[in-house]
């Protein structure tokens, strides 16, 4: 989260799209965004619950500087054209149940 902050202070101007392994990570990170004063209409989630209206926010909204918190689910499937900033943890989650 501190990166995302530190960059954000940067005033880098586009969205940043950060890369996390899960729904939970995602939520955990927006909790902890908003709680540090970043504006809950510039967060949009990515991941596979996506709906219509989270669709809106990510690819209609006039909103500038989104921040985009995103499953894998969007590394081959989404194109961002006013994605500036793209921070991947390189973390992942393995199912070892067998």
């Amino acid at each position: 989260m501190n990166l995302v902050l530190k960059l954000r202070k940067e005033n880098i101007t586009g969205d940043y799209l950060v890369f996390l392994p899960g729904l939970a990570e995602i939520r955990n990170l927006r909790d902890l965004l908003v709680a540090n004063k970043i504006d809950p209409e510039q967060i949009v989630e990515v991941h596979s619950l996506f709906s219509d209206e989270l669709y809106h926010n990510l690819f209609l909204s006039k909103t500038k500087n989104k921040l985009i918190l995103a499953t894998n689910i969007g590394e081959s499937s989404i194109t961002l054209p006013f994605c500036r900033v793209v921070i991947d943890f390189c973390l992942t989650r393995k199912n070892f149940s067998k």
